[in-house]
């Protein structure tokens, strides 16, 4: 009897240590969604616009909506600017610390689309609080978006010019 204690005591403290492990590997790549995927390996352009969207761990399905017509948008209308990095796009996992200085730094809400403009001096960023109100209607979600990023660019370009 003894013995099958001593035995289920250790192979519990061996799951204890296995779980503290795998918990204490969470790094910042792990809780952030780069596109382009080589964005920390880039060298990005002076001038460019970043996209970010903050989220919980478990997000709600109109944070996925956002997500999956932002990347649609991006991959469709603007895939050479994500490649080149003259667009990045970020989804932050806000409810990690080692998070919270990008949360802090785009005055970011627990749920949020932020558009950022760089360079030269720029340094204008907008909120999109509106996109939560249409994502029953991927069309209009998906247009939204594509208008917030195209008017983005184009006060890029015209600044660059």
């Amino acid at each position: 009897m003894i013995f099958c204690f001593l035995l289920l005591s250790l192979l519990c403290s061996f799951n204890a240590c296995t779980t503290k492990q795998n918990s204490t590997k969470t790094t910042m790549s792990e809780t952030i969604q780069y596109y382009p995927e080589n964005y920390l390996e880039l060298n990005l352009p002076e001038y460019r616009l970043d996209i970010v969207r903050t989220h919980h761990t478990v997000e709600c399905v109109d944070c996925l909506i956002i997500h999956e017509a932002t990347l649609d948008v991006l991959n469709k209308e603007y895939s050479n600017e994500l490649k080149q990095g003259f667009i990045t796009y970020r989804a932050i996992n806000c409810e990690y610390l080692e998070n919270k200085p990008l949360v802090l730094k785009y005055d970011a809400m627990e749920e949020d689309f932020i558009t950022h403009i760089v360079g030269n001096g720029l340094n204008i960023m907008e909120k999109h609080h509106d996109l939560w109100l249409i994502t029953n209607d991927k069309n209009k979600l998906r247009e939204r978006i594509s208008a917030i990023i195209k008017s983005c660019m184009n006060r890029l370009r015209s600044r660059r010019s």
